[in-house]
């Protein structure tokens, strides 16, 4: 390999974390110093690559990994997360090797929440298949290969010197009078595992009481995951020394994952002359790993479109298909811009995709014009501001252009071999049928929780990302009509019985019982699964022939969880002249153009029932020739994340800069999660540009507003606040944290999205100001904040639910539960504090509290100083009077405090520092760039460098 990998890149290192992190799954690596282990990392990366792995490689750095390794690791796409060292206590000094001292710092990876599943990989290890599906396995167990203990290494161990080994238990058995079997023993260079905040403070607490042990960490793991460790096969970290301890056991064409961990063995150090070294296998094993060193073509590149010649030659395969995309920006565009401008090439597609839980999928085979109605569909998920991305599986026989064609419309483009039934499944209604069993390679996309199926001749005029809420364990697609002539074969045609009208024609009582209902496949949601795919296979050797290939298939298969969806979410246009009692066009949300001839892309006006005006007027619905891109397009790249910040903003005042302030405080904080921003339909075209500015995701929402018995409350203004409701929405995101527009962050709180499901977190409000002089707790001077001060008297009857504070809360966005919102928003009394009363009375039952530091309340820094430690600080909320650091004079009531002064400094050290200011690809032209610029001159001390801007 050209070692200039090593001669520095250009590439930063700062705020990486921020597009890796945008996935729930990951793998993860470890490195300290500043020796040639790096290789090992980089070489790594690049076996990711050749396998095409859909995840990340973040690699734990020590802070004395120098600058020129992390600028090497960024330039091959690493995400580089620097994390302090951990220790092990006094009594746990005495190792196998010296060095082994510092492994105990891999235990900070069990920090990294912001994934829900990691997969670790110790650096001299190398990745020759995908192992992808090890994400796929049952949550809460730790998976590893088990050990050898033939070497000398172990002599220190009562296996050793008896000769017993784990991985030939039978050669050497384990003597009775030595007691029981020690339990299975796992190498720690590779395992998968899920972080959590709760396990690594109990791994710390662990560690203080552990004896010395010779392996360190690896010891120290075994110990604290004997009762939940579950094996997994050799082949997922091949340790050298099977190859000469246990040959019977390996069979090398397997080999997943190899372990250079035996002396001498490290590729980038090797000479052969070590012991075993000399070996063929070994000789192969080290020349496989330089292979993919040395392969050039796995450097990651962070622009796919890089030469006027590739350019050119993407316009020429654009300009064949004549109705595709006549804008040379967008054509040259090839993926998504992830964090720091960078697109993926196309090879490399999966990857941005990926970084979601759910995704549209759609398939596609050969080199006909179908690719027309993929990239029309693609379009039409963007005109409807679809939050997810579509997947294309494609067969090999789909020509380049036309993935590269797909790759411009944003597309994740993912090849697979096809599946091909049985002999006794080859007689079809139509026979290209056949090709259409390779659809059921789309279980294998585990990287993704829940996907939405689409045909390519299917066309979305409405949003229908809800569809990915509903609950799991079922399928879920529309109800087929029988009345075309393509049922002819079937029953159902035969006595004129439609399941889309079963009143109209009764099912003959002598005929038995009623056939099941039976879903038309060209539109459904489901769950990925290997299981679920290994099973679809051995079902289809056994299937007997259908007319309707794998839509038969899925329909026996999937009978027992069928649950059927309205018409409008797969309209097939037969039904406009079958069933048109049934179509109310306007709400048609998706159109399944599967009727002869209603191709758009194919449509001459000419065939049957084709010459109707309402099909015309399907037609006219020209997607395929608009603009291939949404206004601002900012929704589809942050709601990659599962998690997001979020806040709310109405009106044309000056709170914009408060969350302008917001953003660049998560920014400083190294949040790993975007900032969504609720807007109502009045904040003006220019405080969206701002925002824009500043990396935000701009969502308009409309009002929600109380109802009449509704409208008397502590501030006038308190009315618009219900709004806030319409979060509950946000459903492309699991889980929230809400933080209001005059929130500062001033430390990390990314780790509050780890807490459990099913509850909704806050701090808890203070009752000490007049603002609450209308309650029994003021009046008799109870606060929840100090409860013992003042008793709640027992003749008042039980003591107050806990109340939160509504301007920091962490919550599952829920369809289901925004409609609860709603209708008990309906039938709610009056109260003084609006929306906060409100959800405090909806949440009771779940609400759990947490610490004040997370929502810091003015108030609480004169009515409670005892409670408070200002260095522990998190969240500050600048809610008190006067408080509000963008209109801050020092005059009001409490206001001229030193704590408060400090605070305000505090936040106005951020808002004006330029450093975080977010670099936007997106304001384009100078144009746009003066616009902006107005905007922000106009609010004074926003951002003052152009290029920030």
């Amino acid at each position: 390999m050209a070692f200039n990998l090593f001669n520095g890149a250009t590439e930063p290192t700062t705020g990486l974390i921020k597009a890796g992190s945008l996935t729930s799954r990951a793998y993860v690596t470890f490195l300290a110093g500043n020796g040639d282990y790096v290789k090992g990392v980089v070489g790594l990366a690049k076996g990711l690559r050749k396998v095409k792995s859909a995840y990340p490689l973040v690699v734990a750095i020590l802070p004395d990994v120098p600058e020129e390794h992390r600028r090497i690791l960024v330039s091959q796409g690493c995400i580089v997360r620097e994390i302090e060292p951990v220790y092990p206590p006094e009594n746990q000094t005495q190792f196998a090797m010296a060095y082994y001292v510092i492994n105990y710092s891999k235990l900070r990876i069990w920090e990294f929440v912001e994934y829900s599943k990691m997969i670790y990989l110790d650096g001299d290890i190398q990745v020759f298949q995908n192992i992808d599906h090890l994400f796929d396995m049952p949550n809460g167990y730790f998976y590893a290969v088990m050990d050898c203990f033939c070497e000398k290494t172990w002599s220190h161990t009562k296996q050793y010197e008896i000769g017993y080994c784990q991985q030939c238990p039978k050669r050497v058995q384990w003597p009775a009078e030595l007691g029981p079997k020690p339990p299975l023993y796992f190498n720690a260079g590779m395992f998968v595992y899920e972080p959590s905040l709760s396990t690594y403070d109990d791994l710390l607490q662990a560690l203080k009481v552990t004896t010395p042990t010779s392996f360190a960490e690896q010891d120290f793991l075994n110990m604290f995951f004997r009762d939940i460790y579950k094996p997994i096969p050799w082949m997922y970290n091949l340790i050298g020394a099977m190859l000469w301890r246990h040959p019977e056991n390996i069979e090398l064409h397997k080999v997943k994952v190899v372990h250079y961990c035996a002396a001498g063995s490290k590729p980038w150090r090797y000479t052969g002359k070590e012991e075993n070294m000399d070996r063929e296998d070994i000789k192969m094993l080290v020349k496989m790993w330089w292979d993919i060193y040395d392969d050039e073509t796995l450097d990651y590149n962070f622009a796919a479109v890089q030469t006027q010649s590739d350019q050119l030659k993407l316009m020429a395969a654009l300009k064949k298909f004549g109705r595709f995309i006549t804008n040379p920006t967008a054509a040259t565009k090839m993926a998504f811009d992830l964090s720091n401008g960078a697109t993926e090439p196309i090879t490399g597609v999966i990857r941005a995709g990926s970084l979601t839980s759910r995704a549209y999928v759609t398939f596609l085979a050969g080199n006909g014009e179908y690719v027309k109605g993929v990239v029309g569909l693609a379009k039409g998920l963007r005109k409807v501001k679809s939050a997810y991305p579509l997947v294309v599986a494609t067969l090999p026989d789909v020509p380049e252009e036309h993935c590269r064609i797909l790759v411009s419309q944003g597309c994740i483009v993912r090849e697979f071999e096809k599946v091909y039934p049985p002999e006794n499944q080859t007689q079809f209604a139509k026979p290209y049928y056949v090709i259409n069993y390779s659809k059921l390679r789309i279980w294998e996309f585990v990287e993704y929780s829940k996907m939405i199926y689409l045909d390519g001749d299917i066309q979305v005029f409405q949003n229908i990302d809800h569809l990915f809420d509903m609950p799991n364990g079922y399928f879920y697609a529309v109800m087929d009509c029988f009345c075309e002539k393509t049922w002819s074969h079937s029953k159902q045609y035969e006595i004129g019985y439609c399941q889309q009208c079963p009143k109209r024609v009764q099912w003959p009582a002598e005929l038995g019982p009623k056939p099941p209902l039976y879903f038309n496949a060209g539109m459904f949601v489901y769950e990925p699964s290997l299981s679920t795919y290994d099973d679809l296979l051995q079902a289809l050797k056994v299937t007997p022939p259908t007319s309707f290939a794998e839509q038969d298939f899925l329909n026996m298969f999937f009978r027992d969880i069928y649950k059927p969806i309205p018409w409008i979410y797969n309209l097939l246009v037969t039904m406009l002249w079958r069933h048109p009692e049934n179509i109310e066009l306007h709400k048609v949300k998706v159109i399944h153009y599967c009727a002869s001839a209603s191709k758009p892309w194919r449509y001459t006006g000419k065939g049957e029932n084709v010459e109707r005006e309402d099909i015309r007027m399907l037609m006219a619905f020209n997607l395929f020739n608009g603009a291939t891109e949404p206004t601002t397009g900012l929704i589809k790249a942050g709601s990659l994340t599962s998690r997001a910040y979020v806040t709310f903003l109405a009106g044309n005042g000056d709170y914009v800069k408060g969350v302008v302030g917001l953003a660049k405080g998560l920014r400083k904080v190294k949040s790993a999660y975007p900032l969504v921003v609720a807007i109502l339909p009045d904040v003006p075209e220019e405080h969206r540009r701002i925002l824009v500015s500043q990396g935000c995701i701009v969502r308009e929402i409309e009002p929600v507003y109380p109802p009449e018995n509704q409208t008397q409350f502590a501030m006038a203004y308190y009315v618009i606040n219900y709004s806030k409701l319409r979060i509950w929405e946000f459903v492309e995101y699991s889980k929230m944290i809400y933080l209001d527009g005059d929130i500062q962050v001033f430390q990390n709180i990314d780790h509050l999205f780890d807490m459990p499901n099913g509850y909704f977190y806050a701090v808890m409000d203070c009752f000490c100001e007049k603002t609450w002089s209308h309650t029994k707790q003021y009046e008799i001077g109870y606060c929840q904040q100090c409860p013992k001060r003042v008793q709640w008297p027992a003749e008042l009857g039980p003591k107050p639910p806990l109340y939160f504070n509504a301007g920091m809360f962490v919550y599952e966005p829920s369809l289901s539960t925004y409609d609860d919102l709603l209708q008990a928003l309906k039938v709610t009394t009056p109260t003084s504090f609006a929306e906060q009363d409100f959800l405090n009375m909806f949440f009771r039952d779940i609400y759990k509290p947490i610490p004040w530091m997370y929502n810091l309340i003015g108030a609480m820094l004169w009515r409670h100083p005892e409670n408070i430690e200002l260095h522990k600080v998190k969240v500050v909320h600048y809610c008190a009077a006067g408080s509000k650091p963008w209109r801050y004079t020092g005059k009001e009531e409490n206001m001229d405090r030193e704590d408060i002064k400090m605070l305000v400094k505090m936040w106005w050290d951020i808002y004006d520092d330029e450093t975080l200011d977010y670099n936007f690809a997106a304001v384009q032209t100078q144009s746009d760039q003066a616009k902006l610029m107005a905007a922000l001159k106009k609010f004074g001390r926003f951002i003052t460098n152009p290029t920030a801007a």
